[in-house]
């Protein structure tokens, strides 16, 4: 497991964990993990616990279309890279700076996205929801194209994490 600071990974990150999330979305479907790990790799993190730990992350938190998977990928990199070490007593100071920088997070997402719920984006987005928990609908959302803008979702998300992992404009 290696873990990256802030800033080590440089102005070019957000690019391309949108880049590699999107590609990887597309090639091994997961919206949650996908984010996650387009965000790990861009940042140069390597973690399989985390990623599989992301896992149900999807369809809306294990396919029920509640919150987005990408979004919760998204919070999870933030949380890997700027939450608290170890295992040590939660207190307004050690959570305010991690609190703050996710509620921007989601904000800016939902703002983008017109909601946080992967119900809501599908329908804006799609025209319609699927029940990913479905097989027949998860191989209409693949045969009818509809993948590619729940991957440009993904895509966003990880440079969303990205971005508010490293804390810095470039």
């Amino acid at each position: 497991m290696s873990r990256a600071g802030s800033g080590s990974a440089g102005c070019d990150a957000p690019r391309r964990a949108r880049e590699l999330a999107r590609e990887l979305e597309l090639k091994y479907f997961g919206c949650g993990p996908m984010a996650l790990l387009g965000a790990f790799r861009a940042l140069g993190i390597e973690d399989e616990g985390a990623l599989r730990a992301s896992m149900a992350m999807v369809g809306g938190l294990a396919g029920t279309g509640e919150t987005c998977g990408a979004l919760i990928g998204a919070l999870m990199v933030l949380g890997y890279v700027r939450g608290r070490r170890g295992l040590v007593r939660a207190t307004p100071e050690t959570e305010r700076p991690i609190l703050e920088v996710g509620s921007r997070l989601v904000n800016e997402f939902r703002s983008e996205f017109g909601s946080l719920s992967c119900r809501d984006i599908q329908r804006r987005l799609l025209g319609r929801s699927y029940d990913l928990r479905d097989p027949r609908e998860v191989e209409e959302l693949h045969s009818s194209g509809d993948v590619e803008r729940c991957a440009d979702v993904v895509g966003r998300a990880a440079e969303m994490a990205v971005e508010a992992a490293l804390g810095e404009p470039c």
